[in-house]
């Protein structure tokens, strides 16, 4: 059962992108090639890293920690089914997120949660973070 509503939505806002913007919602929906190329820099500075890490680096040992960090992004871009077209690859890339957390609690508390509610207060688990060094809600103190 379609719903007139959003169906009206869908169009208006495809619309949009597509005259006003100059972006397909269909084509345009993934990583650009230089978001890619940064994807993969990441990528190979962690395999590079870690290779110096296990062979007891100093040096290897932080930019392991660093890279695994950046990659982070790869997972919330994933996360968020920005990476690719494919949904496969975005559920792959999601691993990414691996270095920080867990991948599927990611996915349950970031993706669903905290863009399902959005600076609800007391639904977003993304505002209470940092509630011990910002203040991201006027009602914290």
């Amino acid at each position: 059962l379609l719903d007139p509503f959003y169906e009206t939505l869908k169009e208006r806002v495809y619309n949009v992108l597509k005259q006003e913007h100059h972006i397909d919602p269909i084509k345009d929906r993934c990583a650009t090639i230089p978001r890619a190329i940064y994807y993969f820099i990441i990528f190979a500075g962690l395999i590079c890293s870690g290779y110096m890490h296990v062979k007891r680096s100093l040096l290897g040992s932080f930019l392991f920690a660093l890279f695994g960090w950046l990659l982070g992004a790869l997972g919330h871009d994933g996360g968020h089914y920005t990476v690719s077209r494919n949904p496969r690859i975005n559920d792959l890339a999601v691993w990414g997120m691996s270095f920080l957390c867990n991948p599927i609690m990611w996915q349950v508390q970031h993706t669903y949660a905290h863009h399902t509610h959005t600076n609800d207060f007391d639904h977003d688990p993304d505002l209470h973070h940092f509630q011990m060094l910002l203040r991201v809600h006027r009602r914290f103190k």
